[in-house]
């Protein structure tokens, strides 16, 4: 049983070589049609600024760079691992102003007000130890008109999982909706959809 805690408490802050070499790749792969719809959504053009919290092995902010090609691509995550992964991958880019990495929290976002015109995350609400809070920053950081994409695996999904007794919450998406309303966004969309993996959903919101 301690194994298995110890194994789930990464899966929300990886560190050492299993963040490295393990989850962050991981991630990549198993979350890439969560990521590819969460940017789909996203809608991307080359004068957004993105910010991707909780961006993992860093699969969603590769391909929106390459893909979209954003003015910048922000990434923020709780995992000093995956952050050092990241600032060693993108050092020439982070110079250049074009990538931001940064440790951090979602309930306490380290940039200014109305700083991105999109911001989105991926598998990574249900844990934040506050989603409300949370999704206040995340409005907070948006400009006026901004876009918000959160996209998430359903619950009925994770209580299928070993992990789910131990590490993460169980959030409807309605009272995603719910909080996302109560935070002061506008256009809520509920959009559902599943790989071979899980079923998931997508809430777009708009500030």
């Amino acid at each position: 049983m301690k194994t298995l805690a110890y194994f789930a408490r990464q899966l929300g802050k990886p560190t050492g070589w299993i963040g490295k070499w393990v989850l962050g790749p991981l991630w990549n792969r198993r979350n890439r049609a969560l990521n590819d719809l969460t940017l789909a959504e996203l809608e991307l053009t080359p004068t957004d600024r993105l910010l991707d919290i909780g961006f993992g092995g860093g699969y969603l902010m590769a391909t929106a760079r390459t893909t979209a090609h954003p003015a910048l691509v922000a990434g923020l995550d709780v995992s000093s691992a995956m952050v050092q992964n990241a600032q060693k991958r993108w050092r020439t880019e982070i110079a250049a102003g074009q990538v931001v990495v940064q440790l951090g929290s979602a309930e306490a976002l380290p940039f200014p007000d109305v700083h991105f015109t999109k911001i989105c995350s991926v598998n990574s609400i249900f844990y934040w130890p506050d989603p409300q809070q949370g999704l206040r920053e995340i409005y907070r950081a948006l400009r006026p008109a901004g876009r918000a994409v959160l996209t998430f695996t359903r619950p009925e999904s994770i209580r299928r999982k070993w992990f789910a007794p131990y590490a993460v919450k169980s959030l409807q998406p309605e009272a995603v909706h719910d909080l996302l309303a109560d935070a002061g966004f506008q256009h809520i969309q509920i959009v559902s959809a599943e790989d071979q993996h899980r079923q998931f959903v997508c809430l777009i919101a708009v500030k």
